[in-house]
């Protein structure tokens, strides 16, 4: 999936448009203007060296969960977030003594956020971590951080199911925000679903989201046989069969043998799909 990018023509707007009404230091705003219209220079690579300009990191961002202290510039926190600017250039205390306390983020994953705003490459262990920098993006309102979060976790899902599998896991998350990242997912669960059925990973994801791919004429199978064998899993997995007869609804039992279900089915779920078949 091809990367989405804010136009130039809009970029420049919304960073005017943001010039125009924060509160800033008189002193930083013109530094700024004057990398803003420097011709030939992208914004964002001016932007990058900006905020390395140790004059005009003027306020203090305290992080709770690592109680890491971060120096930065208000100016660069109020283009980059609507939720920080309020705190820094609003009426509240922050503003003041310029310093604010983040809680719940902490400041490598904050930082990371940052860098993409700025246009930067960032490095990440795992789907989780970029996940917790889509988290730190969301909280803080940078919408374009998380769009572009957004493209390459569904870009990462094409390239690997069990990923989409793990994003269908997500669903309390930041994750589940994002609703392109959610039907790729799906999508390519329900493509793959022969294959997947057979993973452990695949019985961590919630019923509900089970009843959705289960539901799905698309669901690919090599037989019915498969979404029945994976449904007794999914029951063993969770250790309460209880939680499996809704789901046996979507089983279609009617393209299964006779024999397949006299001699494996009701063997598998103790008593549940005796009860169904009847």
């Amino acid at each position: 999936m091809v990367r989405r990018q804010l136009s130039r023509d809009y970029c420049d707007h919304e960073v005017m448009e943001q010039v125009n009404n924060a509160y800033l230091p008189v002193f930083a705003f013109f530094h700024m203007c004057q990398y803003l219209f420097n011709v030939g220079a992208s914004y964002r690579c001016q932007l990058r060296d900006v905020a390395a300009e140790s004059i005009l990191l003027d306020c203090t961002l305290n992080f709770g969960m690592d109680g890491c202290t971060v120096r930065a510039s208000t100016f660069l926190l109020a283009l980059c977030s609507p939720v920080l600017r309020t705190m820094l250039c609003g009426a509240f205390t922050e503003a003041s003594k310029g310093k604010a306390e983040i809680e719940e983020v902490s400041s490598v994953v904050f930082l990371k956020a940052l860098d993409l705003w700025l246009g930067r490459r960032i490095s990440v262990d795992s789907v989780e971590e970029l996940v917790a920098v889509g988290v730190a993006a969301d909280r803080f309102g940078m919408r374009s951080v998380c769009e572009l979060l957004e493209a390459s976790i569904c870009e990462m899902i094409g390239n690997d199911t069990n990923i989409a599998v793990m994003c269908l896991d997500m669903q309390n998350s930041f994750v589940s925000r994002l609703e392109k990242v959610e039907e790729s997912a799906r999508i390519a669960v329900v493509d793959n679903f022969s294959s997947l059925s057979k993973s452990e990973q695949l019985c961590e994801v919630p019923a509900h989201v089970i009843s959705c791919l289960l539901e799905s004429d698309d669901l690919r199978v090599g037989g019915e046989e498969d979404v029945l064998e994976f449904l007794a899993r999914y029951c063993a997995s969770r250790g309460d069969n209880k939680e499996v007869v809704g789901l046996v609804d979507h089983v279609r039992f009617g393209v299964m043998s006779r024999e397949y279900l006299e001699s494996n089915a009701c063997s598998l779920f103790s008593g549940v799909v005796r009860l169904c078949v009847e």
